[in-house]
C-alpha cells in the first residue's frame, strides 16, 4: 500500500456502527464464470473485491462487457445496502435468493 492511501486511511475515521456490514462472503456460483473470470484467474479460489459506488455507466459497461445482470444486480444491492467489500469463495454457503449458476461451474 502506498504512502498516500495509508494516510488517507488513517484520517478517515467511522463510526463502530457504520463498519457494521461493510464486507460480505459470497460463495462463486452466485456469478457466473464470465463475472469470475473479469475480477479473478480460472486458478483463484477467492477473491476480495472493493463495491464501486452506484454508477449507472460503469455498471452498464460491465453488462457490455459481457457481465451478466445478476453481477451488476449484485454490486448495486452491495453499494445500496453499504457493503464496501466482497469475498467471492468456494467455500461459503448459497444465499437464498441470489441467483445461482450451477451450470457454468465444473
Amino acid at each position: 500500500m502506498n504512502q498516500a492511501v495509508s494516510k488517507k486511511l488513517l484520517e478517515t475515521n467511522i463510526t463502530f456502527q457504520d463498519s457494521l456490514r461493510t464486507a460480505i462472503e459470497i460463495n462463486k456460483r452466485h456469478i457466473s464464470i464470465s463475472d469470475w473470470t473479469q475480477i479473478a484467474s480460472h486458478s483463484d479460489s477467492s477473491k476480495w473485491i472493493e463495491v464501486p459506488k452506484e454508477n449507472h455507466e460503469y455498471l452498464d459497461t460491465l453488462v457490455r462487457n459481457g457481465a451478466t445482470f445478476a453481477y451488476a444486480s449484485l454490486l448495486q444491492a452491495c453499494d445500496r445496502n453499504k457493503i464496501s467489500w466482497i469475498r467471492f469463495c468456494d467455500e461459503c454457503p448459497l444465499i437464498k435468493g441470489l441467483p445461482v449458476f450451477h451450470d457454468d461451474w465444473p
